[in-house]
Protein backbone atom coordinates (compact mmCIF):
# COMPACT_ATOMS: atom_id res chain seq x y z
CA UNK A 1 0.00 0.00 0.00
CA UNK A 2 1.29 3.41 -0.97
CA UNK A 3 2.40 5.56 2.24
CA UNK A 4 0.19 8.30 3.41
CA UNK A 5 3.02 10.59 1.90
CA UNK A 6 1.90 9.51 -1.24
CA UNK A 7 -0.61 12.81 -2.09
CA UNK A 8 1.95 15.19 -0.32
CA UNK A 9 4.75 14.33 -2.97
CA UNK A 10 2.45 15.59 -5.41
CA UNK A 11 3.10 19.00 -3.89
CA UNK A 12 6.78 18.78 -3.06
CA UNK A 13 8.67 18.41 -6.34
CA UNK A 14 11.06 16.03 -7.93
CA UNK A 15 13.48 14.13 -5.80
CA UNK A 16 15.04 11.09 -4.28
CA UNK A 17 14.42 8.88 -1.84
CA UNK A 18 12.00 9.89 0.91
CA UNK A 19 10.07 6.70 2.73
CA UNK A 20 10.99 3.85 1.31
CA UNK A 21 12.25 5.14 -2.10
CA UNK A 22 9.24 7.08 -3.08
CA UNK A 23 9.69 9.60 -5.65
CA UNK A 24 8.52 13.04 -5.56
CA UNK A 25 6.99 14.06 -8.52
CA UNK A 26 5.20 17.71 -9.48
CA UNK A 27 6.46 20.20 -7.91
CA UNK A 28 2.58 22.16 -6.28
CA UNK A 29 3.22 24.01 -3.14
CA UNK A 30 6.81 24.54 -1.85
CA UNK A 31 6.20 22.68 1.63
CA UNK A 32 9.47 21.46 3.09
CA UNK A 33 9.85 17.47 3.29
CA UNK A 34 8.86 17.46 6.85
CA UNK A 35 5.36 19.78 6.19
CA UNK A 36 2.31 18.21 6.65
CA UNK A 37 -0.18 20.10 4.82
CA UNK A 38 -3.80 20.16 6.29
CA UNK A 39 -7.47 21.76 5.16
CA UNK A 40 -7.01 25.36 4.61
CA UNK A 41 -11.05 26.41 5.57
CA UNK A 42 -10.50 30.12 5.18
CA UNK A 43 -12.87 31.93 2.73
CA UNK A 44 -11.19 32.97 -0.63
CA UNK A 45 -9.94 36.49 -0.74
CA UNK A 46 -9.94 37.13 -4.22
CA UNK A 47 -12.96 39.34 -4.01
CA UNK A 48 -15.32 36.29 -5.91
CA UNK A 49 -19.14 35.20 -4.81
CA UNK A 50 -18.94 32.23 -2.62
CA UNK A 51 -21.40 29.94 -1.05
CA UNK A 52 -20.40 28.39 2.77
CA UNK A 53 -21.58 25.05 3.59
CA UNK A 54 -24.72 24.44 1.90
CA UNK A 55 -26.60 22.15 3.08
CA UNK A 56 -26.89 18.97 2.01
CA UNK A 57 -30.89 16.91 1.32
CA UNK A 58 -29.26 13.67 1.79
CA UNK A 59 -26.32 10.80 2.33
CA UNK A 60 -25.83 7.18 2.48
CA UNK A 61 -22.41 5.63 3.61
CA UNK A 62 -19.57 5.56 1.98
CA UNK A 63 -16.67 2.49 2.04
CA UNK A 64 -14.21 4.96 4.08
CA UNK A 65 -11.11 2.31 2.89
CA UNK A 66 -11.79 4.63 -0.57
CA UNK A 67 -9.22 6.84 -1.34
CA UNK A 68 -11.65 8.42 -4.18
CA UNK A 69 -9.58 9.96 -6.78
CA UNK A 70 -12.73 10.28 -9.40
CA UNK A 71 -16.55 10.40 -9.21
CA UNK A 72 -18.86 10.23 -12.06
CA UNK A 73 -23.06 9.89 -12.14
CA UNK A 74 -25.16 8.16 -15.10
CA UNK A 75 -27.92 5.91 -15.30
CA UNK A 76 -28.98 6.11 -11.73
CA UNK A 77 -25.76 4.64 -10.67
CA UNK A 78 -22.50 6.57 -9.30
CA UNK A 79 -19.10 5.56 -10.60
CA UNK A 80 -15.60 5.88 -8.46
CA UNK A 81 -12.09 5.48 -8.86
CA UNK A 82 -9.97 4.93 -6.14
CA UNK A 83 -6.64 5.42 -5.94
CA UNK A 84 -3.35 4.13 -3.79
CA UNK A 85 -0.70 1.60 -5.32
CA UNK A 86 -2.68 -2.15 -4.46
CA UNK A 87 -6.22 -0.73 -3.62
CA UNK A 88 -7.03 1.00 -6.93
CA UNK A 89 -10.29 0.14 -8.44
CA UNK A 90 -13.19 1.27 -10.42
CA UNK A 91 -16.36 0.79 -8.61
CA UNK A 92 -20.20 1.16 -9.15
CA UNK A 93 -22.15 2.41 -6.33
CA UNK A 94 -26.36 1.95 -5.60
CA UNK A 95 -27.31 5.79 -4.75
CA UNK A 96 -30.05 4.99 -2.36
CA UNK A 97 -28.14 2.12 -0.74
CA UNK A 98 -24.39 3.49 -1.34
CA UNK A 99 -23.34 -0.63 -1.67
CA UNK A 100 -20.44 -1.34 -4.32
CA UNK A 101 -22.69 -3.48 -6.86
CA UNK A 102 -19.67 -3.88 -9.03
CA UNK A 103 -15.73 -3.50 -8.86
CA UNK A 104 -12.88 -3.71 -11.44
CA UNK A 105 -9.23 -3.90 -9.61
CA UNK A 106 -6.50 -1.94 -10.81
CA UNK A 107 -2.94 -4.05 -11.35
CA UNK A 108 -0.94 -2.82 -8.32
CA UNK A 109 1.54 -0.55 -10.12
CA UNK A 110 -1.40 1.62 -10.92
CA UNK A 111 -2.50 4.10 -8.63
CA UNK A 112 -6.17 5.06 -9.56
CA UNK A 113 -7.30 8.99 -10.38
CA UNK A 114 -9.87 10.59 -12.36
CA UNK A 115 -12.82 9.20 -14.09
CA UNK A 116 -15.48 10.19 -16.36
CA UNK A 117 -18.17 8.76 -18.82
CA UNK A 118 -18.70 9.02 -22.57
CA UNK A 119 -20.42 7.10 -25.47
CA UNK A 120 -21.63 4.48 -22.68
CA UNK A 121 -17.56 3.99 -21.89
CA UNK A 122 -15.76 4.60 -18.41
CA UNK A 123 -12.69 6.68 -18.60
CA UNK A 124 -10.16 6.27 -15.57
CA UNK A 125 -6.66 8.08 -15.19
CA UNK A 126 -3.53 7.05 -13.36
CA UNK A 127 -1.63 9.08 -11.34
CA UNK A 128 2.24 8.41 -12.93
CA UNK A 129 1.35 5.59 -15.02
CA UNK A 130 0.64 7.95 -18.25
CA UNK A 131 -2.23 5.36 -18.87
CA UNK A 132 -6.10 6.08 -19.12
CA UNK A 133 -7.80 2.85 -19.00
CA UNK A 134 -11.47 2.53 -21.35
CA UNK A 135 -13.98 0.06 -20.24
CA UNK A 136 -17.24 -0.96 -20.86
CA UNK A 137 -19.83 0.95 -18.96
CA UNK A 138 -21.95 -2.16 -18.27
CA UNK A 139 -19.39 -4.71 -18.14
CA UNK A 140 -16.67 -3.16 -16.61
CA UNK A 141 -14.63 -5.03 -19.65
CA UNK A 142 -11.64 -3.04 -20.27
CA UNK A 143 -11.46 -2.11 -24.12
CA UNK A 144 -8.37 -0.05 -24.53
CA UNK A 145 -5.45 1.87 -23.32
CA UNK A 146 -4.71 5.36 -24.38
CA UNK A 147 -1.56 7.56 -22.96
CA UNK A 148 -0.65 11.17 -22.42
CA UNK A 149 2.42 12.93 -20.83
CA UNK A 150 2.33 13.76 -17.51
CA UNK A 151 0.62 13.08 -14.54
CA UNK A 152 -3.21 12.14 -14.08
CA UNK A 153 -5.59 13.81 -11.61
CA UNK A 154 -8.95 14.54 -12.87
CA UNK A 155 -10.94 14.38 -15.71
CA UNK A 156 -14.57 15.30 -16.39
CA UNK A 157 -16.32 15.48 -19.88
CA UNK A 158 -17.54 18.79 -21.96
CA UNK A 159 -20.53 17.37 -23.50
CA UNK A 160 -20.78 20.74 -25.51
CA UNK A 161 -17.30 20.19 -27.63
CA UNK A 162 -17.40 16.56 -26.87
CA UNK A 163 -13.88 16.59 -25.50
CA UNK A 164 -12.49 15.64 -21.96
CA UNK A 165 -11.13 17.90 -19.72
CA UNK A 166 -8.04 16.82 -18.02
CA UNK A 167 -6.40 18.03 -14.90
CA UNK A 168 -2.87 17.55 -14.11
CA UNK A 169 -2.23 19.60 -10.35
CA UNK A 170 -1.09 22.56 -12.32
CA UNK A 171 -3.13 25.66 -13.06
CA UNK A 172 -3.92 24.49 -16.32
CA UNK A 173 -7.06 22.47 -17.63
CA UNK A 174 -6.64 20.18 -20.99
CA UNK A 175 -9.36 19.52 -23.71
CA UNK A 176 -8.40 16.30 -25.10
CA UNK A 177 -10.04 14.03 -27.90
CA UNK A 178 -11.29 11.11 -26.33
CA UNK A 179 -10.71 8.59 -29.47
CA UNK A 180 -6.83 9.31 -28.90
CA UNK A 181 -6.41 11.85 -26.07
CA UNK A 182 -4.47 14.28 -28.26
CA UNK A 183 -4.97 17.80 -26.70
CA UNK A 184 -7.12 20.19 -28.52
CA UNK A 185 -6.09 23.25 -26.43
CA UNK A 186 -5.09 24.35 -23.17
CA UNK A 187 -6.90 26.75 -20.20
CA UNK A 188 -5.40 28.68 -17.96
CA UNK A 189 -7.48 28.53 -14.93
CA UNK A 190 -6.72 31.95 -12.73
CA UNK A 191 -9.02 33.53 -9.50
CA UNK A 192 -10.98 37.27 -9.06
CA UNK A 193 -7.36 38.70 -8.80
CA UNK A 194 -6.06 37.13 -12.21
CA UNK A 195 -3.76 34.69 -9.91
CA UNK A 196 -3.11 31.16 -11.59
CA UNK A 197 -5.29 28.65 -9.04
CA UNK A 198 -3.11 25.04 -9.00
CA UNK A 199 -4.03 21.95 -7.85
CA UNK A 200 -6.81 21.32 -9.68
CA UNK A 201 -8.20 17.98 -8.62
CA UNK A 202 -10.80 16.31 -9.45
CA UNK A 203 -13.16 17.77 -12.09
CA UNK A 204 -17.08 17.34 -12.93
CA UNK A 205 -19.04 19.48 -16.21
CA UNK A 206 -22.57 21.37 -13.98
CA UNK A 207 -24.42 23.02 -16.09
CA UNK A 208 -22.19 24.68 -18.15
CA UNK A 209 -19.15 25.30 -15.72
CA UNK A 210 -16.07 23.22 -14.95
CA UNK A 211 -16.29 22.28 -11.12
CA UNK A 212 -12.71 21.55 -9.55
CA UNK A 213 -12.02 20.75 -5.99
CA UNK A 214 -8.61 22.11 -5.25
CA UNK A 215 -6.14 19.62 -3.30
CA UNK A 216 -5.96 19.42 0.22
CA UNK A 217 -8.41 22.76 1.01
CA UNK A 218 -12.24 22.33 1.18
CA UNK A 219 -12.86 24.66 -1.67
CA UNK A 220 -14.44 23.80 -5.50
CA UNK A 221 -13.80 25.96 -8.06
CA UNK A 222 -16.70 27.03 -10.46
CA UNK A 223 -14.71 28.15 -13.65
CA UNK A 224 -15.74 29.75 -17.03
CA UNK A 225 -14.45 26.58 -19.42
CA UNK A 226 -13.98 29.59 -22.00
CA UNK A 227 -12.06 32.18 -19.79
CA UNK A 228 -10.73 30.25 -17.49
CA UNK A 229 -11.57 32.53 -14.88
CA UNK A 230 -12.74 30.92 -11.81
CA UNK A 231 -16.98 32.63 -11.55
CA UNK A 232 -17.00 31.26 -7.65
CA UNK A 233 -16.13 29.08 -5.04
CA UNK A 234 -18.11 26.75 -2.89
CA UNK A 235 -16.57 26.31 0.74
CA UNK A 236 -17.37 22.77 2.18
CA UNK A 237 -15.80 23.32 5.18
CA UNK A 238 -18.43 21.45 7.81
CA UNK A 239 -18.55 19.00 5.72
CA UNK A 240 -14.81 18.06 5.41
CA UNK A 241 -14.30 19.09 8.97
CA UNK A 242 -16.89 16.47 10.21
CA UNK A 243 -15.04 14.11 7.87
CA UNK A 244 -11.41 15.04 8.68
CA UNK A 245 -9.37 12.84 10.39
CA UNK A 246 -6.18 12.26 8.24
CA UNK A 247 -4.16 14.52 6.33
CA UNK A 248 -4.96 12.79 3.36
CA UNK A 249 -8.76 12.78 3.73
CA UNK A 250 -9.92 15.80 1.70
CA UNK A 251 -12.98 16.70 -0.30
CA UNK A 252 -12.52 15.04 -3.17
CA UNK A 253 -15.67 13.92 -5.02
CA UNK A 254 -18.11 15.66 -7.47
CA UNK A 255 -20.70 14.02 -9.69
CA UNK A 256 -23.59 15.68 -11.57
CA UNK A 257 -26.89 14.16 -12.55
CA UNK A 258 -28.07 16.67 -15.44
CA UNK A 259 -31.23 14.97 -15.77
CA UNK A 260 -32.33 14.74 -12.18
CA UNK A 261 -30.56 18.03 -11.41
CA UNK A 262 -28.78 16.22 -8.53
CA UNK A 263 -25.35 16.99 -6.90
CA UNK A 264 -22.95 14.42 -5.15
CA UNK A 265 -20.12 14.94 -3.15
CA UNK A 266 -17.58 12.97 -1.37
CA UNK A 267 -13.74 12.97 -0.72
CA UNK A 268 -10.80 10.54 0.39
CA UNK A 269 -11.93 8.11 2.75
CA UNK A 270 -15.19 9.78 3.76
CA UNK A 271 -17.60 8.16 5.48
CA UNK A 272 -20.49 9.02 3.39
CA UNK A 273 -21.55 10.70 0.22
CA UNK A 274 -23.43 13.81 0.27
CA UNK A 275 -26.65 14.52 -2.18
CA UNK A 276 -27.80 17.93 -2.92
CA UNK A 277 -31.53 18.42 -4.69
CA UNK A 278 -31.92 20.80 -7.12
CA UNK A 279 -29.13 22.33 -7.85
CA UNK A 280 -30.15 25.20 -10.27
CA UNK A 281 -32.08 26.66 -7.18
CA UNK A 282 -29.08 25.81 -4.36
CA UNK A 283 -26.01 27.01 -6.46
CA UNK A 284 -27.21 29.04 -9.58
CA UNK A 285 -30.46 31.25 -8.52
CA UNK A 286 -30.30 34.25 -7.42
CA UNK A 287 -30.98 33.37 -3.82
CA UNK A 288 -28.33 30.27 -4.14
CA UNK A 289 -25.12 33.18 -4.90
CA UNK A 290 -23.49 34.07 -1.47
CA UNK A 291 -21.78 37.67 -1.01
CA UNK A 292 -17.65 37.60 -0.96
Amino acid sequence: MRQPISRLSRALGLGIGLFAGLCLIGCRTGLPANARPSVQPSPPKDGLPYIVDPVPDGSFEHDPRAFTQGFAYSKGHLYESTGRNGESALRRLNVATGEVEKTQQLEDQHFGEGLTIFEEKLYQLTWTSNVCFVYDQETFTRQKELFYNGQGWGLALNPEERLLIFSDGSDTLRFLDPTNLVSKRNLVVTDGQGQPVANLNELEWVRGEIWANIWMTDRIARIDPKTGKVKSWLLLTKLSGQEHDEDEDVLNGVAYDHDGDVLWLTGKLWNRVYRFDDVTETFFSASGRAKP
